[in-house]
């Protein structure tokens, strides 16, 4: 997969559609989340067969968190490509098809969200 994404597809997986048109000064009139979103929006539409990202929902509100990290996943699966997110996001993270925790040992294990919730070095990093 190489190309581009549905703009509107993009802007809807993102929550970025309900944004202001006008923005002011390169964007100046957003919050952190909303140009978070917008840059994510950007990112999906690119449709790159690899898409790393870095906490790319840390300035959202719960509620929106939730609702970007299904969506965006969804689109993502159903474009194509590979993504691969280094967050801390429970929400996201429930999301993802493996998840790989590095301990502070050196420890790597690979497994669902679910299931390394029962390491507890693993739930520590990503509880709220």
């Amino acid at each position: 997969m190489c190309g581009t994404t549905d703009p509107a597809k993009a802007l809807t997986a993102s929550a970025a559609a309900e944004l202001p048109e006008d923005l002011l000064d390169g964007g100046a009139n957003l919050s952190g989340g909303q140009r978070q979103r917008v840059a994510l929006a950007r990112a999906l539409a690119a449709a790159p067969p690899v898409l790393v990202l870095s906490d790319p929902l840390s300035a959202l509100d719960a509620v929106t968190e939730d609702q970007v990290a299904a969506s965006f996943t969804a689109l993502r699966r159903q474009e194509g490509g590979a993504t691969l997110v280094l967050t801390t996001s429970p929400q996201l993270l429930a999301r993802c098809d493996q998840v790989v925790h590095i301990a502070d040992d050196g420890t790597v294990r690979t497994a669902s969200h679910t299931r390394l919730m029962n390491v507890p070095e693993y739930a520590s990093a990503v509880s709220r």
